[in-house]
């Protein structure tokens, strides 16, 4: 189990705050990027992901992936899709 470290999260939020603070964020490439950057992350650290719903959750493979990680592969293209739409670009 992973212990909450509250410096990493504060520096963590710091970066990210200040990511925010330079307006970068708000370009539809930008999050495009992001959006895409994150299912990368997500099929590539799929296999620690679903053993961390099992273990957190007792669910098997099978229904974590179904529920909860194919649900979220579904989540990211309608955002991929919709993106230019939701901002207004």
């Amino acid at each position: 189990m992973i212990e909450d470290d509250p410096d990493l999260i504060d520096k963590a939020h710091k970066r990210v705050r200040a990511t925010f603070d330079t307006g970068k964020t708000k370009d539809y490439k930008y999050r495009l990027t992001q959006l895409k950057n994150f299912e990368k992350g997500i099929k590539a650290m799929e296999k620690e992901i679903q053993q961390g719903l099992s273990n957190d959750l007792g669910k098997d493979f099978f229904t974590n992936y179904m529920y909860e990680i194919y649900s979220l592969y579904g989540e990211l293209e309608e955002a991929i899709t919709n993106l230019k739409t939701w901002m207004k670009v």
